[in-house]
């Protein structure tokens, strides 16, 4: 007790980490996020490698096929990339853990951007391992060949950014279906779905109505450098369609995490 009569203030309580910081060790701590992780990055290297060993020589004036061809493992990196982003999401739900967190972070919002940000660096960190991965694999093959980019390949900058920007773009959508859907299996199956049964069903009622709204073909857009023809929508118009769908994945989750009990 001190001279005024009161008791001597305890140790200060250790600050607790940021949201986003614990929820990024959680995710990133889980085995399956690191094998998912490791299998998106080995995956796209190795179908870039077999993409690149395999391609016949470019046609003259086909200025996509040096990045086409270095960018052919991220077919399969991008549903690689939209289950780990699902993954992130539900696995709260799928261990049981979700009333310990909103106990730690009562604030929903709050909890959910921590989530959201845990999810996209990791989602981040891997997709620009896997566009790297992809591209230093498919030079290496290509070196010295008709098809290895140079300092002239039209448009490489924004081609590679738009590739990173593709994978976490996914990711992101996944997450938010994930936390829509809850359960991990359940919510991949959904991303199959919109990523690969959605384009071709908009191409057979409308091949223009395809290429404008599939998230597959409007994300595409971003990673290529020919020039854009009839009935495609152009950098511009494909990035905001995109956008788009990304927010609404994203806000569909937000409206089941901030409603669920």
């Amino acid at each position: 007790m001190n001279q005024h009569g009161s008791e001597p203030a305890g140790p200060a309580a250790p600050p607790r980490p940021a949201a986003w910081r614990a929820e990024l060790l959680k995710i990133s701590s889980l085995r399956s996020t690191v094998v998912l992780a490791s299998t998106a990055v080995a995956t796209s290297m190795l179908v870039s490698g077999l993409v690149s060993h395999a391609d016949d020589p470019p046609r003259p004036g086909d200025s996509q096929s040096p990045l086409a061809t270095s960018f052919g493992g991220l077919i399969l990196a991008e549903i690689l990339i939209a289950a780990l982003g699902a993954l992130a999401a539900t696995s709260d739900y799928s261990s049981n853990t979700i009333r310990a967190a909103l106990i730690a972070f009562p604030q929903r919002g709050r909890l959910y951007l921590a989530k959201l940000g845990a999810c996209a660096v990791l989602v981040g960190a891997v997709a620009l391992a896997a566009t790297a991965g992809s591209l230093v694999v498919g030079q290496w093959i290509l070196h010295g060949t008709d098809a290895a980019l140079t300092a002239s390949t039209p448009h490489l900058p924004r081609v590679l950014l738009g590739a990173v920007y593709y994978l976490l773009g996914w990711g992101l959508a996944g997450f938010g279906i994930g936390l829509a859907v809850r359960r991990t299996a359940p919510a991949i199956g959904v991303v199959v779905v919109v990523l690969w049964v959605l384009p071709g069903l908009l191409s057979v009622y409308d091949l223009t109505l395809s290429n404008y709204v599939a998230p597959t073909a409007t994300g595409q857009e971003l990673l290529t450098t020919a020039a854009t023809i009839a009935g495609e929508p152009g950098v511009p118009g494909a990035a905001l369609s995109f956008t788009c769908f990304i927010l609404l994945c994203l806000a569909f989750g937000w409206q089941s995490f901030r409603r669920d009990t």
